[in-house]
Parts: structure tokens; sequence; C-alpha cells
């Protein structure tokens, strides 16, 4: 009697050890669900700061009347166009500069 107890003592305690290994996996399995929820929804909002500063800056050189480059240059270049995408930037904390590229490469106002 007592080597049967012996023997299955280990027995027991591998399936003890395999539930809890178990119960861990999902555990982390539910956390990981979470955490990729809660980068998902950081990602979305940044998305959306960003796409509302473009649609600022987009909306303002609409009103400027800019037709063409050049123009796009030389009203980009001054100092208060400068200023209000750098205050546009500032309200969101995501986004730490805005650039306006050319068709062919140029930068404008940096």
């Amino acid at each position: 009697m007592a080597g049967l107890i012996l023997t299955t003592m280990p027995w027991r305690r591998g399936i003890a050890v395999w539930a809890l290994r178990k119960q861990a996996v999902e555990e982390w399995r539910s956390e990981m669900s979470n955490y990729s929820l809660v980068l998902a929804a950081h990602a979305s909002q940044t998305i959306s700061s960003a796409y509302l500063v473009r649609a600022g800056i987009v909306d303002q050189v609409k009103a400027a009347g800019i037709r063409d480059a050049v123009t796009l240059r030389a009203k980009m270049a001054s100092e208060d166009i400068h200023r209000i995408r750098r205050d546009r930037i500032s309200s969101s904390p995501q986004i730490d500069v805005a650039i306006i590229v050319a068709v062919m490469g140029g930068v404008f106002g940096n």
C-alpha cells in the first residue's frame, strides 16, 4: 500500500503542475489581449490626432489661396504660418513635427 502511495504522488504532483501551468498561460493570454486593446486604442487616438493636425494645415493652405508650388513655398516660409503650424502641433502631444513636402521632395517651411 505504501508503495502505491509513493508511486502515485509524483503523478499527482505532475497533474497539479500541469493545471497551474495551464491556468498561468490563460491568465497571460487574457492580459495580452487587454494590452493589445489598450495599444490599439492609443494608436487610433494618435492617428486621429495626426489627421486633425493635417486637416488644419490643409485648411490653412486652402484658405491662403495657394495654387502652385512657388506660392506655397513663399507663404509657408513666413513666420506667421510657422507659428500657426507650431501651435497646431503643440495642441497634440503625440505629434512632434509637421512638414509639408513638395511633389519633387522639397520641404516647405521647415
